[in-house]
This record gives C-alpha cells, structure tokens and sequence, in this order.
C-alpha cells in the first residue's frame, strides 16, 4: 500500500534536505490529492478496516487523516472522524488510532515519536 512505501507521518514520501535557489528545503511530494478514487475507493476502504483490523489498517487511516483530511470535502471529513470515533471514543484525536495498533511496530515508532516531540 502506499503508506508502507514511506515511513513519513502524513503519507508523503521525500528525501532529506536539498539545496534549492539558496535556501535548504526538505521536499515531501503528496502521495495522494482529493481525486475521485482517493474519496470513492480509498476513504471507504480505511473506514471500513477500522471496524475489525488492526496494526497497519488503524496506521494507514491515521496517516491518512494527518496528511489528507484537510482537503476532504466536509460529508467525507465527517465520515471520517465519525470512523475514528466509533473506534477510539467520542472526541478522539486521530493519534489514538496508533495507540490502539499496539501489534503494528511502525505505529508504535510513529507514536513514540509523536509523543516525544
């Protein structure tokens, strides 16, 4: 899956820092933009795992939620928070997804490294 092609936060892939027009810059090209497929396929199939799976499912939509929800339109946004509630508590943030992927080694790095910042 796209998300497991890189370990950054928001679903993004880059590498390290570059040099560009003077000034040092670290460059994160968008894995995913609001596309039709992005809300008809993908958005449906993260909701739909965090029903009954776990580890890199509940990583996957928090990684989602962090890097996209900003650019969902606001029935999709709702959707998704509403997932991310019915599976870590009313008025949960999306970090609790990575609390509750306690089999998923990345989520715990991830959420390790949340914490500590």
């Amino acid at each position: 899956m796209l998300f497991d092609s890189s370990d950054r936060w928001a679903g993004q892939w880059g590498g390290g820092m570059i040099l560009r027009k003077g000034r040092w810059e670290r460059p994160a090209e968008p894995a995913l933009t609001v596309h039709p497929i992005v809300v008809r396929v993908l958005l449906p199939y993260l909701i739909d795992g965090l029903h009954d799976q776990d580890g890199p499912h509940l990583r996957w939509m928090y990684q989602f939620a962090v890097g996209q929800s900003y650019r969902l339109p606001p029935r999709e946004w709702h959707q998704m928070t509403a997932a991310i509630e019915a599976r870590c508590g009313l008025g949960a943030p999306p970090i609790a997804l990575l609390q509750h992927a306690a089999d998923d080694p990345r989520a715990r790095r991830m959420l390790r490294d949340a914490e500590t910042d």
